[in-house]
């Protein structure tokens, strides 16, 4: 599988191309006119999240995506433990995650839901489901995980080489398993600890 290299995509919550809404108007009160509720964020870098959040409300989102496997993790937070949603890209649900007390509305954590394989480049619809609600939603971020971007089927290339010719490696967390040779990850890179790198 070819791929267009790495990817990552920062989507702020606010940027919807589509929604629905349960309740009239902005209850927050920033950023937009519409139905949804937006409101200003102290989370890092600023800007503006997603609030007020009810079971049954959506964001969409159109993206263009290159072939590849990519990793989708949520920026939520939430005063309370009652908080579910899903995400999906183009009706294919990529995972969902529950939403614990994280110490308060403005306090924010980052979520990994799990990742999901593109054959081809095409413009896909990106949803954010909200399955329970009471909670904050700052942004969702796409990333390449794996870059299958070499001639040889199955062979892989990340920072280098790993190695050639085995299925592909899914890191998340910081961590990585099918692989040794393998020392940190730093900054969504590979550090070796050797120059060999064999599959396990």
């Amino acid at each position: 599988m070819q791929t267009g290299g790495n990817v990552s995509i920062l989507v702020q919550a606010e940027d919807y191309t589509n929604y629905y809404d349960t309740t009239p108007g902005n209850t927050g009160g920033a950023y937009k006119s519409d139905d949804v509720d937006i409101e200003v964020t102290s989370d890092n870098g600023g800007g503006h999240n997603v609030g007020f959040i009810v079971a049954n409300e959506f964001l969409e989102y159109s993206l263009d995506l290159p072939a590849g496997i990519y990793a989708i993790s949520a920026r939520v937070a939430s005063e309370v433990s009652s908080g579910e949603y899903a995400v999906s890209l183009n009706e294919q649900v990529v995972g969902t995650a529950s939403v614990s007390a994280t110490g308060g509305w403005q306090t924010f954590i980052t979520q990994t839901l799990g990742s999901m394989q593109l054959s081809a480049a095409t413009t896909f619809t990106l949803k954010f489901y909200a399955i329970a609600g009471d909670f904050n939603l700052n942004w969702l971020l796409i990333e390449t995980v794996f870059d299958s971007d070499l001639s040889v089927p199955g062979a892989s290339a990340c920072n280098g080489s790993c190695a050639q010719n085995w299925p592909p490696l899914l890191v998340t967390d910081g961590l990585a398993s099918g692989v040794s040779g393998l020392g940190t990850i730093i900054a969504r890179s590979l550090r070796a600890v050797s120059s060999r790198w064999q599959p396990t």
